[in-house]
């Protein structure tokens, strides 16, 4: 019988991301699991240290690697936790629209303005 073998990569290239956000430094630090094939999942942890040093983990899901995600995490005043659980981008910025800071969807590319004439 003959063996079949995959031509999967035996090494990934995984990496940290560190940055600077309103006096705040925003971390998500790669956690990766291996199999006898090599990685088979990635985590990622959001951690964010305030302007007077404390350190907090954000409850954001560990599949997303959206630095816009911790950025609304940080601006809607670090909560707990959100309705299910961990944060996603749509239901922090309804909580800033619910505290009126922002518009529910503060990005552009969610309208197609190429298609869409804007009254004048």
């Amino acid at each position: 019988m003959k063996k079949i073998t995959t031509n999967r990569l035996k090494q990934a290239a995984y990496g940290n991301d560190k940055w600077e956000y309103k006096g705040h430094l925003c971390e998500m630090d790669d956690d990766v699991e291996y199999g006898p094939e090599g990685p088979e999942n990635v985590k990622i942890w959001h951690t964010v240290t305030t302007p007077d040093g404390k350190r907090l983990t954000a409850p954001i899901s560990p599949y997303d690697n959206d630095r816009k995600t911790v950025e609304l995490w940080i601006d809607a005043g670090y909560p707990e936790q959100c309705v299910m659980g961990n944060c996603d981008q749509d239901e922090l910025r309804q909580m800033l629209a619910d505290q009126g800071q922002v518009p529910p969807i503060d990005d552009p590319a969610f309208f197609d303005i190429k298609s869409k004439p804007f009254p004048e």
